[in-house]
Protein backbone atom coordinates (compact mmCIF):
# COMPACT_ATOMS: atom_id res chain seq x y z
CA UNK A 1 0.00 0.00 0.00
CA UNK A 2 2.49 2.32 1.06
CA UNK A 3 4.46 1.66 -2.64
CA UNK A 4 0.81 2.39 -4.52
CA UNK A 5 1.05 6.12 -2.42
CA UNK A 6 4.07 7.12 -3.47
CA UNK A 7 3.74 5.64 -7.39
CA UNK A 8 0.84 7.71 -7.01
CA UNK A 9 2.51 11.29 -5.74
CA UNK A 10 5.42 10.18 -8.16
CA UNK A 11 2.62 10.02 -11.22
CA UNK A 12 1.55 13.33 -10.45
CA UNK A 13 5.03 15.36 -10.19
CA UNK A 14 4.86 13.94 -13.29
CA UNK A 15 2.33 15.22 -14.63
CA UNK A 16 2.20 18.57 -12.35
CA UNK A 17 5.23 19.92 -14.94
CA UNK A 18 2.69 20.42 -17.95
CA UNK A 19 0.32 22.30 -15.87
CA UNK A 20 2.20 24.14 -14.30
CA UNK A 21 4.52 25.04 -17.93
CA UNK A 22 1.03 26.12 -19.52
CA UNK A 23 -0.07 27.55 -16.53
CA UNK A 24 3.30 29.51 -17.37
CA UNK A 25 2.42 30.41 -20.93
CA UNK A 26 -1.03 31.44 -19.83
CA UNK A 27 0.31 34.29 -17.06
CA UNK A 28 2.75 35.31 -20.25
CA UNK A 29 0.15 36.01 -22.24
CA UNK A 30 -1.81 37.92 -19.15
CA UNK A 31 1.25 40.05 -18.76
CA UNK A 32 1.23 40.88 -22.90
CA UNK A 33 -2.14 42.41 -22.28
CA UNK A 34 -4.35 39.55 -23.24
CA UNK A 35 -7.63 39.88 -20.66
CA UNK A 36 -9.89 37.48 -22.77
CA UNK A 37 -12.57 35.94 -20.29
CA UNK A 38 -11.17 32.43 -22.03
CA UNK A 39 -7.39 32.78 -20.79
CA UNK A 40 -8.45 34.10 -17.12
CA UNK A 41 -10.91 30.69 -17.24
CA UNK A 42 -8.12 28.59 -18.32
CA UNK A 43 -5.75 29.75 -15.92
CA UNK A 44 -8.60 29.45 -13.23
CA UNK A 45 -9.17 25.90 -14.18
CA UNK A 46 -5.25 24.88 -14.18
CA UNK A 47 -4.87 26.02 -10.58
CA UNK A 48 -7.47 24.23 -9.41
CA UNK A 49 -6.76 21.03 -11.06
CA UNK A 50 -2.98 20.92 -9.36
CA UNK A 51 -4.34 21.85 -6.29
CA UNK A 52 -7.09 19.47 -6.27
CA UNK A 53 -4.87 16.41 -7.85
CA UNK A 54 -2.25 17.11 -5.14
CA UNK A 55 -4.45 16.92 -2.34
CA UNK A 56 -6.33 13.94 -3.74
CA UNK A 57 -2.90 12.31 -3.82
CA UNK A 58 -1.62 13.02 -0.14
CA UNK A 59 0.84 16.33 -1.05
CA UNK A 60 -1.27 18.06 1.56
CA UNK A 61 1.54 20.93 1.87
CA UNK A 62 1.58 21.37 -1.48
CA UNK A 63 -2.16 21.60 -2.12
CA UNK A 64 -2.46 24.16 0.58
CA UNK A 65 0.02 26.17 -1.27
CA UNK A 66 -2.09 25.41 -4.30
CA UNK A 67 -5.64 26.53 -2.91
CA UNK A 68 -3.81 30.10 -1.05
CA UNK A 69 -3.14 30.75 -4.92
CA UNK A 70 -6.88 29.55 -6.10
CA UNK A 71 -7.99 32.00 -3.77
CA UNK A 72 -6.01 34.80 -5.55
CA UNK A 73 -6.74 33.49 -8.90
CA UNK A 74 -10.66 34.36 -8.17
CA UNK A 75 -9.86 37.96 -7.08
CA UNK A 76 -8.74 38.14 -10.87
CA UNK A 77 -11.24 35.81 -11.77
CA UNK A 78 -13.87 38.32 -10.07
CA UNK A 79 -12.00 41.93 -11.69
CA UNK A 80 -11.17 42.78 -8.20
CA UNK A 81 -7.63 42.20 -8.84
CA UNK A 82 -6.26 44.10 -11.76
CA UNK A 83 -3.26 42.21 -13.67
CA UNK A 84 -0.89 44.99 -13.59
CA UNK A 85 2.58 44.08 -14.31
CA UNK A 86 3.51 43.66 -10.49
CA UNK A 87 0.72 41.11 -9.65
CA UNK A 88 1.91 39.52 -12.79
CA UNK A 89 5.53 38.82 -11.59
CA UNK A 90 3.99 38.05 -8.50
CA UNK A 91 2.22 35.58 -10.47
CA UNK A 92 5.14 34.23 -12.39
CA UNK A 93 7.12 33.96 -8.82
CA UNK A 94 4.34 31.89 -7.33
CA UNK A 95 4.58 29.72 -10.09
CA UNK A 96 8.76 29.69 -9.96
CA UNK A 97 8.22 28.41 -5.95
CA UNK A 98 5.94 25.33 -7.68
CA UNK A 99 8.27 24.46 -9.71
CA UNK A 100 10.84 24.30 -6.98
CA UNK A 101 8.42 22.47 -4.86
CA UNK A 102 7.87 19.97 -7.29
CA UNK A 103 11.57 19.53 -8.19
CA UNK A 104 12.23 18.61 -4.19
CA UNK A 105 9.74 16.13 -4.21
CA UNK A 106 10.93 14.47 -7.10
CA UNK A 107 14.01 14.01 -5.13
CA UNK A 108 12.31 13.56 -1.48
CA UNK A 109 8.58 12.81 -0.70
CA UNK A 110 9.20 14.28 2.31
CA UNK A 111 10.17 17.51 1.20
CA UNK A 112 8.49 20.87 2.40
CA UNK A 113 9.78 24.08 0.65
CA UNK A 114 9.68 27.09 2.56
CA UNK A 115 6.71 29.61 0.64
CA UNK A 116 6.23 32.13 3.35
CA UNK A 117 8.01 34.82 1.45
CA UNK A 118 5.75 34.46 -1.44
CA UNK A 119 2.93 33.74 0.58
CA UNK A 120 2.86 36.93 2.00
CA UNK A 121 2.89 38.34 -1.28
CA UNK A 122 -0.47 36.16 -2.33
CA UNK A 123 -2.58 37.07 1.26
CA UNK A 124 -1.92 40.80 -0.18
CA UNK A 125 -2.89 40.19 -2.96
CA UNK A 126 -6.08 38.53 -1.73
CA UNK A 127 -6.49 41.16 0.60
CA UNK A 128 -6.74 44.03 -2.07
CA UNK A 129 -3.12 45.30 -1.06
CA UNK A 130 -1.64 45.18 -4.69
CA UNK A 131 1.33 47.56 -3.00
CA UNK A 132 3.95 44.51 -2.39
CA UNK A 133 3.49 42.87 -5.89
CA UNK A 134 5.91 45.29 -7.07
CA UNK A 135 8.26 43.52 -4.56
CA UNK A 136 9.04 40.77 -6.58
CA UNK A 137 10.86 37.27 -5.25
CA UNK A 138 14.14 36.04 -6.58
CA UNK A 139 12.85 33.28 -8.95
CA UNK A 140 14.21 30.07 -7.88
CA UNK A 141 16.74 27.98 -10.54
CA UNK A 142 14.80 25.58 -11.79
CA UNK A 143 15.27 24.21 -15.79
CA UNK A 144 12.19 23.91 -17.05
CA UNK A 145 12.05 19.96 -18.84
CA UNK A 146 14.41 18.44 -16.48
CA UNK A 147 13.48 14.95 -15.13
CA UNK A 148 14.45 15.32 -11.56
CA UNK A 149 16.11 18.57 -9.63
CA UNK A 150 19.23 18.43 -8.25
CA UNK A 151 18.52 19.23 -4.00
CA UNK A 152 21.30 19.43 -2.15
CA UNK A 153 20.69 17.18 1.59
CA UNK A 154 21.66 20.46 3.41
CA UNK A 155 19.16 21.96 1.59
CA UNK A 156 16.26 19.16 2.16
CA UNK A 157 17.00 19.22 5.58
CA UNK A 158 16.50 22.65 6.22
CA UNK A 159 12.99 22.63 4.46
CA UNK A 160 11.95 20.03 6.44
CA UNK A 161 12.18 22.06 9.15
CA UNK A 162 10.41 25.08 7.85
CA UNK A 163 6.73 25.02 9.26
CA UNK A 164 3.94 24.89 6.28
CA UNK A 165 2.49 28.68 6.37
CA UNK A 166 -1.34 26.79 7.85
CA UNK A 167 0.58 24.35 10.02
CA UNK A 168 -0.83 21.67 8.58
CA UNK A 169 0.76 18.38 10.39
CA UNK A 170 3.71 16.64 8.30
CA UNK A 171 2.57 13.34 6.35
CA UNK A 172 4.92 10.98 6.94
CA UNK A 173 6.16 9.76 4.26
CA UNK A 174 9.68 7.71 2.91
CA UNK A 175 12.17 9.12 0.86
CA UNK A 176 11.96 7.89 -2.67
CA UNK A 177 14.22 8.66 -5.30
CA UNK A 178 12.46 9.34 -9.24
CA UNK A 179 15.03 6.70 -10.58
CA UNK A 180 13.48 6.32 -13.72
CA UNK A 181 12.58 9.79 -16.51
CA UNK A 182 8.95 8.99 -18.04
CA UNK A 183 8.29 9.99 -21.50
CA UNK A 184 4.50 11.01 -22.56
CA UNK A 185 4.28 9.07 -25.42
CA UNK A 186 1.10 8.42 -28.21
CA UNK A 187 -1.03 5.46 -28.58
CA UNK A 188 -0.65 5.28 -32.06
CA UNK A 189 3.21 5.19 -31.97
CA UNK A 190 3.19 2.60 -29.44
CA UNK A 191 0.38 0.31 -31.36
CA UNK A 192 2.67 0.81 -34.02
CA UNK A 193 5.85 -0.32 -32.89
CA UNK A 194 3.82 -3.42 -31.21
CA UNK A 195 2.50 -4.25 -34.61
CA UNK A 196 6.06 -4.10 -36.36
CA UNK A 197 7.21 -6.40 -33.94
CA UNK A 198 4.56 -8.44 -34.22
CA UNK A 199 5.48 -8.18 -38.34
CA UNK A 200 9.08 -9.47 -37.40
CA UNK A 201 8.28 -12.32 -35.10
CA UNK A 202 6.22 -13.88 -37.98
CA UNK A 203 9.26 -13.63 -40.56
CA UNK A 204 11.75 -14.28 -38.14
CA UNK A 205 9.99 -17.69 -37.83
CA UNK A 206 9.46 -18.21 -41.07
CA UNK A 207 13.77 -17.40 -42.06
CA UNK A 208 14.46 -19.96 -38.91
CA UNK A 209 11.92 -22.29 -41.04
CA UNK A 210 14.11 -21.53 -44.02
CA UNK A 211 17.31 -21.94 -42.20
CA UNK A 212 16.51 -25.33 -40.27
CA UNK A 213 15.46 -27.08 -44.12
CA UNK A 214 19.23 -25.74 -45.30
CA UNK A 215 17.30 -23.42 -47.99
CA UNK A 216 18.07 -20.11 -47.49
CA UNK A 217 18.76 -19.17 -51.27
CA UNK A 218 14.92 -20.01 -52.64
CA UNK A 219 12.88 -16.87 -53.70
CA UNK A 220 10.70 -16.90 -50.82
CA UNK A 221 13.30 -16.76 -48.22
CA UNK A 222 15.11 -14.36 -49.90
CA UNK A 223 12.02 -12.05 -50.17
CA UNK A 224 11.35 -12.62 -46.40
CA UNK A 225 14.61 -11.26 -45.88
CA UNK A 226 14.28 -8.47 -47.65
CA UNK A 227 10.22 -8.08 -45.79
CA UNK A 228 12.27 -7.95 -42.32
CA UNK A 229 15.19 -5.75 -43.12
CA UNK A 230 12.17 -3.17 -44.19
CA UNK A 231 10.07 -3.90 -40.79
CA UNK A 232 13.71 -3.17 -39.34
CA UNK A 233 14.18 0.20 -40.49
CA UNK A 234 10.30 1.06 -39.88
CA UNK A 235 11.12 -0.39 -36.06
CA UNK A 236 14.19 2.04 -36.07
CA UNK A 237 12.36 5.07 -37.57
CA UNK A 238 9.61 4.49 -34.83
CA UNK A 239 11.59 3.59 -31.81
CA UNK A 240 13.52 7.11 -32.52
CA UNK A 241 10.25 9.13 -32.42
CA UNK A 242 9.56 7.50 -29.36
CA UNK A 243 11.98 9.55 -27.93
CA UNK A 244 11.38 12.79 -29.67
CA UNK A 245 9.46 16.01 -27.60
CA UNK A 246 8.13 19.15 -28.80
CA UNK A 247 10.48 21.94 -28.55
CA UNK A 248 7.59 24.16 -27.05
CA UNK A 249 8.55 23.65 -23.46
CA UNK A 250 11.73 25.21 -23.64
CA UNK A 251 10.41 27.87 -26.10
CA UNK A 252 8.52 29.13 -23.47
CA UNK A 253 10.87 29.27 -20.97
CA UNK A 254 12.98 31.28 -23.03
CA UNK A 255 10.15 33.48 -23.16
CA UNK A 256 10.13 33.97 -19.58
CA UNK A 257 13.78 33.96 -19.63
CA UNK A 258 13.48 37.28 -22.06
CA UNK A 259 10.23 39.09 -20.19
CA UNK A 260 12.20 39.09 -16.97
CA UNK A 261 15.38 40.37 -18.18
CA UNK A 262 14.13 42.57 -19.86
CA UNK A 263 11.57 43.91 -16.92
CA UNK A 264 15.21 44.04 -15.01
CA UNK A 265 16.68 46.17 -17.29
CA UNK A 266 13.84 48.43 -18.41
CA UNK A 267 13.33 47.01 -21.78
CA UNK A 268 10.27 47.00 -23.74
CA UNK A 269 10.41 44.04 -25.48
CA UNK A 270 8.69 41.56 -27.41
CA UNK A 271 9.17 37.87 -27.71
CA UNK A 272 7.50 36.13 -30.61
CA UNK A 273 8.33 32.37 -30.99
CA UNK A 274 7.97 30.38 -34.12
CA UNK A 275 7.50 26.27 -34.59
CA UNK A 276 7.00 25.60 -31.30
CA UNK A 277 5.28 21.99 -32.84
CA UNK A 278 8.90 21.05 -33.71
CA UNK A 279 9.92 17.76 -32.36
CA UNK A 280 13.67 16.68 -31.09
CA UNK A 281 15.37 13.86 -29.26
CA UNK A 282 14.53 14.69 -25.94
CA UNK A 283 18.59 14.60 -25.19
CA UNK A 284 18.96 17.41 -27.72
CA UNK A 285 16.34 19.27 -25.90
CA UNK A 286 17.92 18.85 -22.73
CA UNK A 287 21.38 19.77 -23.22
CA UNK A 288 20.70 22.71 -26.67
CA UNK A 289 18.90 24.43 -22.75
CA UNK A 290 21.80 26.24 -21.38
CA UNK A 291 23.26 27.45 -24.50
CA UNK A 292 19.51 29.35 -26.21
CA UNK A 293 19.18 30.55 -22.59
CA UNK A 294 22.53 32.10 -22.91
CA UNK A 295 21.98 33.91 -26.44
CA UNK A 296 18.56 35.34 -25.64
CA UNK A 297 20.10 36.69 -22.32
CA UNK A 298 23.15 38.80 -24.22
CA UNK A 299 20.39 38.94 -27.36
CA UNK A 300 17.96 41.30 -24.04
CA UNK A 301 21.36 42.18 -22.71
CA UNK A 302 23.53 43.27 -24.93
CA UNK A 303 21.99 42.98 -28.46
CA UNK A 304 18.84 45.50 -27.88
CA UNK A 305 19.52 49.07 -26.84
CA UNK A 306 17.90 50.84 -24.04
CA UNK A 307 14.19 51.79 -24.79
CA UNK A 308 15.58 55.78 -25.23
CA UNK A 309 18.82 54.65 -27.35
CA UNK A 310 16.01 52.97 -30.33
CA UNK A 311 14.24 56.07 -30.50
CA UNK A 312 17.16 58.68 -30.40
CA UNK A 313 18.23 56.33 -33.99
CA UNK A 314 14.61 56.35 -35.21
CA UNK A 315 13.23 52.72 -34.22
CA UNK A 316 10.10 51.87 -32.13
CA UNK A 317 10.86 51.61 -28.60
CA UNK A 318 9.38 48.47 -28.09
CA UNK A 319 12.48 45.64 -29.81
CA UNK A 320 12.04 42.35 -31.23
CA UNK A 321 13.37 39.17 -30.04
CA UNK A 322 12.27 35.78 -32.57
CA UNK A 323 12.83 32.73 -31.63
CA UNK A 324 11.83 29.80 -34.32
CA UNK A 325 12.17 25.64 -35.27
CA UNK A 326 12.04 24.50 -38.20
CA UNK A 327 12.63 20.74 -39.65
CA UNK A 328 15.26 20.34 -42.46
CA UNK A 329 15.01 16.30 -43.30
CA UNK A 330 16.60 15.01 -40.14
CA UNK A 331 17.67 18.47 -39.01
CA UNK A 332 16.23 21.23 -36.31
CA UNK A 333 17.40 24.73 -37.41
CA UNK A 334 16.77 27.04 -34.41
CA UNK A 335 17.21 30.43 -35.14
CA UNK A 336 17.19 33.73 -32.74
CA UNK A 337 16.96 37.20 -34.20
CA UNK A 338 16.64 40.50 -32.87
CA UNK A 339 16.22 44.13 -33.93
CA UNK A 340 18.87 45.58 -32.13
CA UNK A 341 22.10 47.15 -32.28
CA UNK A 342 23.72 44.47 -34.56
CA UNK A 343 27.66 43.76 -34.35
CA UNK A 344 30.78 46.46 -35.65
CA UNK A 345 32.91 44.04 -37.27
CA UNK A 346 35.91 46.74 -36.62
CA UNK A 347 34.71 47.05 -32.99
CA UNK A 348 35.23 43.54 -32.62
CA UNK A 349 38.56 43.17 -34.21
CA UNK A 350 39.96 46.22 -31.78
CA UNK A 351 38.52 44.27 -28.71
CA UNK A 352 40.18 41.28 -29.94
CA UNK A 353 43.64 43.21 -30.57
CA UNK A 354 43.35 44.77 -27.53
CA UNK A 355 42.97 41.46 -25.49
CA UNK A 356 45.45 39.82 -27.69
CA UNK A 357 43.50 37.01 -28.99
CA UNK A 358 44.62 38.19 -32.69
CA UNK A 359 47.27 39.77 -34.36
CA UNK A 360 47.15 43.29 -34.50
CA UNK A 361 48.21 43.30 -38.46
CA UNK A 362 45.34 40.48 -38.73
CA UNK A 363 43.39 40.75 -41.80
CA UNK A 364 39.85 39.50 -41.18
CA UNK A 365 36.65 39.43 -43.27
CA UNK A 366 33.30 40.67 -42.15
CA UNK A 367 32.50 37.03 -40.69
CA UNK A 368 35.59 36.35 -39.61
CA UNK A 369 34.97 39.05 -37.59
CA UNK A 370 31.36 38.11 -35.92
CA UNK A 371 33.18 34.37 -35.55
CA UNK A 372 35.64 36.53 -32.86
CA UNK A 373 32.78 36.29 -30.13
CA UNK A 374 33.51 32.46 -30.13
CA UNK A 375 37.21 32.84 -29.02
CA UNK A 376 37.31 32.07 -25.03
CA UNK A 377 37.59 35.57 -22.89
CA UNK A 378 36.11 37.68 -25.60
CA UNK A 379 33.58 40.50 -24.90
CA UNK A 380 33.22 43.87 -25.96
CA UNK A 381 30.81 44.82 -22.90
CA UNK A 382 32.74 47.00 -20.27
CA UNK A 383 30.83 46.40 -17.64
CA UNK A 384 30.22 43.06 -16.07
CA UNK A 385 26.55 42.63 -15.43
CA UNK A 386 24.58 39.90 -13.72
CA UNK A 387 24.20 38.93 -17.95
CA UNK A 388 26.96 40.10 -18.91
CA UNK A 389 27.25 40.40 -22.96
CA UNK A 390 26.93 39.22 -25.88
CA UNK A 391 30.48 37.53 -26.43
CA UNK A 392 30.77 36.23 -22.50
CA UNK A 393 30.74 32.22 -22.68
CA UNK A 394 29.96 32.19 -26.30
CA UNK A 395 32.92 29.63 -26.59
CA UNK A 396 30.69 26.98 -24.18
CA UNK A 397 27.75 28.08 -26.39
CA UNK A 398 29.83 26.50 -29.33
CA UNK A 399 31.45 23.84 -27.41
CA UNK A 400 27.83 22.54 -26.69
CA UNK A 401 26.49 22.74 -29.79
CA UNK A 402 29.80 20.86 -31.68
CA UNK A 403 28.88 18.17 -28.96
CA UNK A 404 25.47 17.91 -30.07
CA UNK A 405 27.26 17.71 -33.57
CA UNK A 406 25.48 20.97 -34.97
CA UNK A 407 26.69 23.89 -35.68
CA UNK A 408 25.86 28.04 -35.35
CA UNK A 409 26.42 30.68 -37.85
CA UNK A 410 26.16 34.38 -37.30
CA UNK A 411 24.27 36.90 -39.67
CA UNK A 412 24.42 40.42 -38.50
CA UNK A 413 24.03 44.38 -39.75
CA UNK A 414 25.20 46.95 -37.75
CA UNK A 415 22.33 49.01 -36.48
CA UNK A 416 20.04 46.63 -37.48
CA UNK A 417 20.19 43.33 -35.54
CA UNK A 418 21.79 40.13 -35.37
CA UNK A 419 21.14 36.25 -36.01
CA UNK A 420 22.08 33.78 -35.05
CA UNK A 421 20.79 30.15 -36.74
CA UNK A 422 21.85 26.48 -35.08
CA UNK A 423 21.46 23.56 -36.95
CA UNK A 424 21.05 20.36 -35.33
CA UNK A 425 19.87 16.48 -36.03
CA UNK A 426 16.81 15.89 -34.47
CA UNK A 427 18.02 12.41 -32.61
CA UNK A 428 21.56 11.99 -31.23
CA UNK A 429 20.63 7.93 -31.61
CA UNK A 430 20.90 7.42 -34.66
CA UNK A 431 23.22 9.65 -37.56
CA UNK A 432 24.28 9.82 -41.16
CA UNK A 433 28.38 9.25 -41.01
CA UNK A 434 30.81 9.08 -43.61
CA UNK A 435 33.14 5.96 -43.03
CA UNK A 436 36.40 6.71 -43.40
CA UNK A 437 40.16 4.90 -43.26
CA UNK A 438 42.99 6.37 -40.97
CA UNK A 439 45.83 4.03 -40.07
CA UNK A 440 44.13 1.30 -41.40
CA UNK A 441 41.35 1.89 -38.93
CA UNK A 442 37.85 2.66 -39.80
CA UNK A 443 36.29 5.51 -38.01
CA UNK A 444 32.92 7.41 -38.93
CA UNK A 445 32.38 11.42 -39.23
CA UNK A 446 28.75 12.78 -38.82
CA UNK A 447 27.52 14.00 -42.09
CA UNK A 448 26.51 16.88 -40.75
CA UNK A 449 29.96 18.15 -39.99
CA UNK A 450 31.25 17.67 -43.78
CA UNK A 451 31.11 20.64 -46.45
CA UNK A 452 32.57 18.68 -48.90
CA UNK A 453 35.43 16.18 -49.50
CA UNK A 454 38.05 16.55 -52.21
CA UNK A 455 41.03 14.72 -53.87
CA UNK A 456 44.16 16.47 -53.14
CA UNK A 457 46.23 15.23 -55.62
CA UNK A 458 44.31 17.85 -57.94
CA UNK A 459 45.62 20.84 -55.69
CA UNK A 460 48.59 22.14 -55.08
CA UNK A 461 49.52 22.42 -51.26
CA UNK A 462 51.65 25.05 -50.48
CA UNK A 463 53.84 25.27 -47.11
CA UNK A 464 54.45 28.14 -44.79
CA UNK A 465 56.22 28.81 -41.27
CA UNK A 466 54.18 29.08 -38.85
CA UNK A 467 51.16 28.01 -40.74
CA UNK A 468 51.84 25.10 -41.98
CA UNK A 469 50.17 23.40 -45.05
CA UNK A 470 47.36 25.08 -46.73
CA UNK A 471 46.03 24.64 -50.64
CA UNK A 472 43.12 26.81 -52.57
CA UNK A 473 40.15 25.87 -53.21
CA UNK A 474 37.88 27.76 -55.53
CA UNK A 475 37.98 31.38 -53.60
CA UNK A 476 39.12 29.74 -50.34
CA UNK A 477 42.66 29.41 -49.00
CA UNK A 478 42.57 25.78 -46.75
CA UNK A 479 44.79 25.04 -44.20
CA UNK A 480 45.34 21.23 -44.23
CA UNK A 481 45.80 19.06 -41.42
CA UNK A 482 47.20 15.38 -41.32
CA UNK A 483 43.79 13.59 -39.27
CA UNK A 484 46.31 10.39 -38.83
CA UNK A 485 48.48 12.27 -36.83
CA UNK A 486 46.21 14.62 -34.97
CA UNK A 487 44.60 10.72 -33.90
CA UNK A 488 47.95 9.10 -33.29
CA UNK A 489 50.85 11.50 -32.56
CA UNK A 490 52.92 9.15 -31.07
CA UNK A 491 53.85 6.94 -33.84
CA UNK A 492 55.17 10.12 -36.37
CA UNK A 493 58.58 10.75 -35.70
CA UNK A 494 58.72 14.89 -34.95
CA UNK A 495 60.19 15.79 -37.86
CA UNK A 496 57.11 14.63 -39.47
CA UNK A 497 54.76 16.54 -37.46
CA UNK A 498 51.65 17.44 -39.90
CA UNK A 499 53.39 16.33 -42.92
CA UNK A 500 50.84 15.23 -45.75
CA UNK A 501 52.27 12.37 -47.26
CA UNK A 502 52.73 11.42 -50.62
CA UNK A 503 49.75 8.92 -52.54
CA UNK A 504 48.28 8.25 -55.44
CA UNK A 505 45.04 8.87 -53.63
CA UNK A 506 44.69 11.26 -50.88
CA UNK A 507 41.33 11.97 -49.54
CA UNK A 508 40.48 14.56 -47.56
CA UNK A 509 37.87 16.11 -45.48
CA UNK A 510 36.65 19.46 -46.02
CA UNK A 511 34.65 21.43 -42.58
CA UNK A 512 33.55 24.37 -41.54
CA UNK A 513 34.01 26.07 -38.05
CA UNK A 514 33.53 30.20 -37.15
CA UNK A 515 32.88 30.96 -41.22
CA UNK A 516 36.29 29.61 -41.93
CA UNK A 517 37.05 25.99 -44.02
CA UNK A 518 39.19 23.57 -42.56
CA UNK A 519 41.29 20.35 -44.99
CA UNK A 520 41.37 17.18 -42.92
CA UNK A 521 43.51 14.38 -44.40
CA UNK A 522 42.85 10.79 -44.68
CA UNK A 523 43.64 7.56 -45.98
CA UNK A 524 40.57 6.16 -47.65
CA UNK A 525 36.78 7.26 -47.71
CA UNK A 526 34.33 4.10 -47.66
CA UNK A 527 30.91 5.76 -48.08
CA UNK A 528 27.66 6.68 -46.28
CA UNK A 529 26.10 5.18 -43.21
CA UNK A 530 23.28 5.18 -40.84
CA UNK A 531 25.52 4.76 -37.47
CA UNK A 532 23.80 3.81 -34.09
CA UNK A 533 26.36 5.70 -31.42
CA UNK A 534 27.10 3.80 -28.41
CA UNK A 535 28.18 5.93 -25.25
CA UNK A 536 32.02 5.42 -24.11
CA UNK A 537 33.33 3.80 -22.03
CA UNK A 538 35.09 5.65 -19.09
CA UNK A 539 38.24 4.36 -20.26
CA UNK A 540 38.00 6.38 -23.58
CA UNK A 541 35.26 9.58 -22.66
CA UNK A 542 38.33 11.89 -22.79
CA UNK A 543 40.17 10.92 -26.00
CA UNK A 544 40.36 14.58 -27.53
CA UNK A 545 38.10 14.26 -31.04
CA UNK A 546 36.36 10.62 -30.20
CA UNK A 547 32.55 11.38 -29.04
CA UNK A 548 30.70 7.95 -29.52
CA UNK A 549 30.97 4.43 -30.42
CA UNK A 550 29.73 2.92 -33.33
CA UNK A 551 29.20 -0.68 -35.05
CA UNK A 552 30.14 -0.45 -38.34
CA UNK A 553 27.72 -2.46 -40.82
CA UNK A 554 30.81 -5.18 -41.35
CA UNK A 555 29.73 -5.93 -37.65
CA UNK A 556 32.93 -3.93 -36.26
CA UNK A 557 33.44 -1.95 -33.86
CA UNK A 558 34.22 2.04 -34.37
CA UNK A 559 34.94 5.37 -33.11
CA UNK A 560 32.91 8.68 -34.02
CA UNK A 561 34.72 11.58 -34.41
CA UNK A 562 33.97 15.26 -34.05
CA UNK A 563 36.80 17.32 -36.01
CA UNK A 564 35.80 20.78 -34.61
CA UNK A 565 37.44 19.14 -30.99
CA UNK A 566 40.85 18.80 -32.61
CA UNK A 567 40.50 22.89 -33.63
CA UNK A 568 39.53 23.79 -30.15
CA UNK A 569 41.63 21.43 -28.51
CA UNK A 570 44.31 23.16 -30.42
CA UNK A 571 45.71 19.94 -31.64
CA UNK A 572 45.14 21.05 -35.61
CA UNK A 573 47.11 24.78 -34.98
CA UNK A 574 50.04 22.75 -33.58
CA UNK A 575 50.28 20.16 -36.31
CA UNK A 576 50.49 23.37 -39.18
Amino acid sequence: MFDFEDDLKLAFLDEAQSLLDETEAAFISLDEGDRSPELIDKIFRLAHNFKGSAKTVGLVHLSNFGHLFEEVLTQLKKGALTPEKAVCTVLLTTLDNFKAYVAGLKVDLTYVHDVSEISLKLNALKDGTSAVAAMAVAPPEIEVGESRAEVEPAELAKAKEVANFQAEPLIETRVKAVEEETLKVGRKKLDTLLNLIGELVVNQSMVAGFRDQNDLQNPMAIQTLNVMEKIVLDIQGISTALRMTPISPLFQKLKRIARDAGQNLEKTIQFVTEGEHVEVDKIVLEKISDPLTHLVRNAVDHGIETDSERMACGKSAKSIVTLSSVQKEDRIVITLSDNGRGMNPQKLIAKAVEKGLIPANEKLSDEQAYSLIFKPGFSTKEQVTDMSGRGVGMDVVQTAISALHGHISIATKFGEGTQFTISLPLSMSIIAGMLVGIDQKKYVVPISQLVETVELNHFRIESSTGRGQMFKLREDVIPLYSLPRLLHPSIFAANEFGAVRESSHRPALITALNGKKFAFEIDQIFGQQQIVLKKLGYEIQELPGIVAGAILNTGEPGFVLNLADFLHEGSASEAA
